[in-house]
């Protein structure tokens, strides 16, 4: 395995740690014709921060959810893929409250509008719950609960999560992997 690390926020963060080394550059790309922006699916991160740091690589931030409408495009676009392989947790997006508990924000910068009310449709009834206090990463949670959004812990539970990413136009150097 290789480990690449960026620094995002101050923060030193590993890429690829827990993938090897070609499957932390691979991404599944779609445009998304309600933003106007090309979504990427990767294969895998370490965490969170990672998947941030991946996505700002590529020149752009985690998935911005701005409607309910773009957040169906991303189930019915992705969601036969994201599902991480042991746990099927549904892949890490941009929203986050890592600054302040009970703040939640997009990592791109722009306010959170659609998903700010807790608790209700996008999130799942309980959510985001911040269990056992360090649940600050908002990503798509289980099939069975069809895939509203969930908090998790930076490093995503027992397994690495998969990352949407969300960019102004397709990277020059796109890759792919395997969708079977």
């Amino acid at each position: 395995m290789k480990q690449v690390s960026y620094v995002v926020g101050g923060v030193m963060v590993a890429l690829g740690a827990w993938a090897p080394s070609a499957s932390a550059q691979q991404v599944m790309w779609k445009d998304n014709p309600i933003s106007g922006k090309v979504v990427g699916l990767t294969y895998g991160t370490s965490g969170w921060n990672a998947a941030e740091a991946q996505a700002v690589a590529y020149g752009g931030h985690l998935l911005t959810v701005r409607s309910s409408a773009e957040n169906a495009w991303a189930i019915t676009n992705f969601s036969a893929y994201w599902a991480a392989p042991i746990n099927g947790r549904g892949p890490f997006f941009g929203a986050n409250d890592s600054a302040a508990e009970g703040s939640w924000l997009w990592s791109s910068g722009e306010p959170l509008t659609y998903g700010s009310q807790l608790y209700t449709t996008p999130w799942g009834s309980a959510s985001p719950d911040n269990y056992l206090g360090f649940q600050h990463y908002g990503h798509y949670s289980l099939p069975q609960f069809n895939w509203v959004w969930d908090d998790i812990q930076e490093a995503g539970d027992t397994e690495p999560l998969r990352s949407l990413i969300e960019v102004p136009q397709r990277p020059a150097r796109s890759w792919s992997w395997p969708t079977a």
